[in-house]
């Protein structure tokens, strides 16, 4: 059992490990969806599949004690840890507190296991202290046992080209999918297929066929317009890293953001550091929905962007309506459209509009 926790990124590391250890064919299962939880996780070990050998779960929190009795369950031999953000801090805590409660993974594991940890993260990498099990790192630290070398957007194709260097060997990964932060998911997976006894090389070619959800960084082209749908949720670091993926295209960027939810104590900074990152990304137009996400605005204005560049919308179907018009009349082929926001916010409409337009 490989158990992978994390406040953002879960699911797609997720999807990416089971890849990379071959998929059902080769008796590797995985958590569906977003099963994640006291329900879904007990409900996907009764259902896996006859033959199989590997179990890829999912384990998710709100307070701190939920993951350890995921682990009394599912009793992982590999446990991954991808990023702490302050992902429900309403009801977590602080981040101290979702940091402790991240690391009841790491701590079920046995002493032969393996603990692999998101390098670029400082409290993910501050984990090692907690766990008997022996450690490995992936990202784009020099001293990750996976590295990043590289990572480059393919435009033409909607993917993502990571460059990995594990021990001596250098391997390729074509991903999929589009977004630089992809490639620490690449990383990790790499970095569990090869503690399997995978070769980094099969595992990189085995995620060249990877699928995500809907709803999480899907490309769809529309009328030669590029359309980011990452609608299905958000938090402060993956904002800020699919703004810093929208950054890279060219020629003309324009987004469209919600708010980020059950933050706690965190939101207002939050969403204005979201602001000021949109401020930077040379964007033709951010459009930002509801009175929940004015921060966003906010830390924009802030940040330099020009007001009439600053597009403030209500959440319901009059907002929803108005962006689809904006944006459909300012955007033309060969430009993107970033559309992320918290599940509640429901910006997959916003989606559906510019694709019926």
């Amino acid at each position: 059992v490989i158990g992978v926790t994390g406040s953002v990124g879960k699911t797609t590391t997720k999807q990416l490990i089971a890849a990379a250890l071959g998929g059902e064919s080769a008796g590797c299962a995985a958590t569906p969806g977003n099963a994640n939880n006291e329900i879904g996780l007990p409900m996907s070990l009764l259902n896996l599949p006859d033959g199989t050998v590997r179990y890829v779960a999912e384990m998710g929190m709100y307070v701190e004690g939920d993951i350890r009795a995921l682990c009394a369950l599912a009793r992982p031999r590999i446990g991954v840890v991808t990023a702490i953000d302050a992902v429900h801090a309403e009801r977590a805590g602080d981040l101290d507190a979702i940091e402790r409660g991240k690391g009841e993974l790491v701590e079920a594991l046995p002493s032969d296991g393996w603990a692999l940890l998101a390098a670029d993260d400082l409290r993910v990498a501050r984990l090692a202290a907690r766990t008997p099990a022996r450690i490995m790192t992936a990202g784009h630290a020099a001293t990750a046992d996976v590295r990043i070398v590289d990572a480059a957007l393919d435009e033409a194709s909607g993917h993502t080209l990571v460059t990995l260097q594990i021990r001596a060997e250098t391997v390729r990964v074509d991903l999929p999918l589009f977004g630089l932060h992809f490639a620490k998911a690449a990383a990790l997976a790499v970095a569990v297929a090869d503690r399997c006894g995978i070769a980094p090389s099969e595992a990189a070619a085995r995620l060249a066929a990877v699928q995500l959800p809907s709803g999480r960084a899907t490309v769809r082209m529309m009328s030669g317009m590029r359309v980011i749908d990452d609608a299905y949720n958000a938090a402060p670091s993956s904002m800020t890293a699919a703004l810093t993926t929208l950054a890279a295209c060219r020629p003309h960027r324009f987004a469209a953001l919600g708010a980020m939810g059950e933050l706690g104590s965190y939101a207002a900074d939050a969403h204005s550091a979201v602001g000021h990152a949109a401020a930077t990304s040379g964007l033709e137009l951010l459009v930002v929905f509801g009175a929940e996400a004015d921060g966003i605005a906010e830390g924009a204005r802030v940040g330099g962007m020009p007001i009439e560049k600053i597009m403030r919308l209500s959440s319901d179907a009059a907002g929803i309506a108005a962006a689809v018009g904006l944006l459909g009349d300012m955007a033309s082929p060969g430009d993107t459209i970033l559309v992320k926001a918290s599940r509640s916010v429901a910006l997959e409409r916003l989606v559906d509009g510019l694709a019926a337009r």
